[in-house]
């Protein structure tokens, strides 16, 4: 996890395409992508940036202000959300891309994810374009080990292989964990195209405010003796689904003065309205919203410690959860899965929160980890110190050391 200092990169003109594999609004592009485009603008400012994602849904607004702001070309590829419009994307996609890099004389590529990993490197077996992924993570076995692809599916298959050809060719990879840099070494991968960014946070955006927790609590009803939980996100996929509200369910028997607040898309609402129902849920404790990224941090801080509940599996300790991130930006100590990420380590550490066994979901095996919850959450200078180390863990200057080392150093 060594990293390299910082560097004056003047007026330095390099063309770059950076890929990604999320809808323009999926909250992972505003906090992951858009943190990316910024640093690469700053690094690069006379440089042309084209921005291209796989996009699913209809673009109702256009491009953000943001792309107007950097000067970033916006190039999304149309698909569709149909397994086959998945297919298509790998065929269709690397061709589109090739177009992109001929009108705009692209001389380095970088992709966010090992999905948009896969297209860079197909786009690479035709035009032999540097690419670097960000964010690579071994995503085929997340899959699989969630229960969303099966050891059949071709998508298994063509995502492993994929993610074996960015080892081999990648001219640099971005993994978001120590553990995975570890096992990317011992898989005879060059450490010196390696370097570890653990998703960054804004830490302004997600600091404490006073005034937010005051004013969120008052409109929701809740005094300052609620103890209130957040979560944020989906459900399903990489993250516990019924068993998630098997663990609030606890949480509202052993918690006096509980309260829950659950920000998640609004597709998975009725989903959600239908489990409190079904797990006896006081509905009037229960508050499920559907917000914009940038509104996340206010409800950070009306919280007294957040949910990180994902299933379990060998490869998840290479993940680095940007929900953790922005948790403990604000100083919310966390309820986190066992062997997520370079986080659970910390957490096992004593850092910011308490670790769980999604096989022991029941009252007897919560009640201490809920009690620590409670302590660490009732004192204002651990959680002081939560914000400090989780902003530090998290901090945007390894993605600018990173970009630094593979785009002019390395």
């Amino acid at each position: 996890c060594a990293s390299v200092g910082k560097m004056n990169l003047g007026s330095t003109r390099m063309n770059i395409l950076y890929i990604s594999y999320w809808n323009m609004g999926d909250g992972l592009t505003e906090a992951t992508v858009f943190p990316s485009l910024r640093m690469l603008r700053e690094l690069l400012p006379d440089a042309k940036i084209v921005f291209a994602n796989i996009q699913r849904e209809k673009l109702v607004a256009g491009p953000p202000v943001l792309f107007d702001q950097l000067n970033i070309l916006y190039s999304p590829i149309p698909s569709g959300s149909k397994i086959i419009n998945k297919f298509r994307d790998f065929f269709h996609g690397p061709k589109m891309l090739q177009r992109m890099c001929i009108e705009h004389g692209i001389a380095k590529v970088i992709a966010r994810g090992a999905p948009s990993g896969a297209l860079a490197y197909l786009l690479w077996k035709s035009a032999r374009i540097p690419f670097y992924v960000e964010s690579f993570e071994p995503h085929s076995d997340y899959m699989l080990e969630s229960g969303v692809w099966n050891a059949l599916d071709p998508r298994y298959f063509l995502q492993k292989d994929w993610e074996r050809k960015q080892k081999e060719y990648a001219a640099g990879l971005m993994p978001v964990a120590c553990s995975y840099k570890i096992k990317l070494v011992k898989e005879n991968v060059d450490s010196r195209k390696i370097r570890v960014v653990p998703c960054a946070v804004d830490s302004r955006q997600f600091a404490f405010d006073l005034h937010e927790r005051n004013r969120l609590r008052q409109a929701l009803g809740l005094d300052g003796n609620s103890i209130v939980g957040l979560y944020v996100g989906k459900y399903g996929g990489l993250y516990l689904a019924e068993d998630s509200f098997r663990i609030y369910k606890i949480f509202f028997e052993q918690v006096a003065r509980f309260a829950l607040i659950i920000l998640s898309p609004n597709e998975y609402h009725p989903w959600v309205l239908k489990q409190i129902n079904v797990y006896g849920l006081p509905r009037e404790r229960v508050f499920v919203k559907s917000v914009a990224h940038h509104e996340v941090g206010a409800y950070c801080s009306m919280s007294d410690f957040a949910f990180a509940t994902y299933k379990p599996g060998a490869s998840k300790e290479y993940l680095s959860p940007v929900k953790v991130g922005e948790y403990w930006a604000n100083g919310l100590p966390i309820f986190l899965t066992k062997g997520v990420g370079d986080e659970a380590s910390m957490v096992e550490n004593g850092f910011g929160g308490v670790l769980f066994d999604p096989k022991r979901i029941n009252p007897s095996g919560l009640s201490d980890k809920i009690n620590k919850l409670l302590e660490l959450s009732g004192s204002a200078s651990i959680r002081q110190n939560i914000a400090k180390k989780g902003v530090e863990h998290r901090s945007i200057d390894k993605l600018r050391e990173a970009y630094t080392y593979f785009l002019f150093q390395k």
